[in-house]
């Protein structure tokens, strides 16, 4: 995971960087990790036994922007080949 620093999620969240993620060709092999404080919170979908949060990347970089501290990562995980890139959101 490599982690954008305070000023540079603030600039990520300015120019609409996690928007590439949106993409349907790339959405699908992402997920994303939120804040324990995030608006953004799983919700179980029903039939289906799985956890979904409904939003966007962008969104959440948004979110972590507008925190004090606020940072956002970006992972790469070759161990999760469905699944590879990673959006993540912390502040203090």
């Amino acid at each position: 995971m490599v982690w954008l620093t305070v000023s540079e999620t603030k600039q990520a969240a300015r120019m609409g960087l996690a928007n590439f993620l949106n993409q349907p060709a790339v959405r699908q092999h992402s997920m994303v990790s939120v804040n324990p404080d995030s608006v953004y919170q799983p919700v179980t979908v029903p039939g289906r036994g799985k956890k979904m949060i409904y939003t966007t990347p962008q969104r959440l970089v948004n979110e972590a922007a507008s925190h004090r501290g606020g940072r956002a990562g970006i992972g790469i995980h070759t161990s999760r080949p469905d699944k590879p890139i990673s959006i993540a959101q912390y502040w203090p």
